[in-house]
């Protein structure tokens, strides 16, 4: 077996733990991903709860991986019962992230840093949330961001 292949038999099995540690969680009374959108641009309290009627979510496991992928900062503006709904979903499309289409978030923040126009890195723009699974010489699997 390869490397390649221990390492998503791992992933595989870390994504099966968050579905089933995260099964109940729900969102009621949270802020919506896209009401915290709202928080962000400085729209009025009733613009970020019409912001509400985008996320058509009814479980964290609903929630579109570009949307995801599209707003990866909003943790700020969670409360803490959106930040126990968006959590397994956000960990979920980290594991998965580099299974799938590169983001646009990525692919923005490559363009800006090789312009010279003052980012740092992906490291800033996706944090922990975007990290990738790498075997170290050790051979543990350990967590890195980008």
């Amino acid at each position: 077996m390869s490397s390649d292949d221990a390492m998503d038999i791992e992933r595989d099995a870390l994504l099966r733990e968050i579905k089933q540690a995260f099964k109940d969680v729900d969102r009621k009374g949270g802020t919506s991903l896209h009401q915290a959108v709202a928080a962000d641009d400085y729209m009025t309290p009733e613009q970020q709860f019409g912001a509400r009627a985008r996320d058509r979510d009814r479980h964290w496991l609903d929630i579109p991986h570009a949307e995801i992928a599209a707003h990866h900062w909003v943790f700020i503006f969670f409360n803490d019962i959106c930040w126990r709904y968006h959590l397994p979903a956000y960990m979920t499309w980290a594991l998965l992230c580099d299974r799938e289409m590169e983001s646009d978030s990525r692919r923005r923040l490559r363009r800006r840093t090789a312009a010279g126009d003052g980012e740092q890195g992906d490291s800033l723009l996706l944090g922990p949330f975007c990290g990738r699974l790498r075997r170290q010489h050790t051979g543990k699997l350990m967590h890195s961001c980008i």
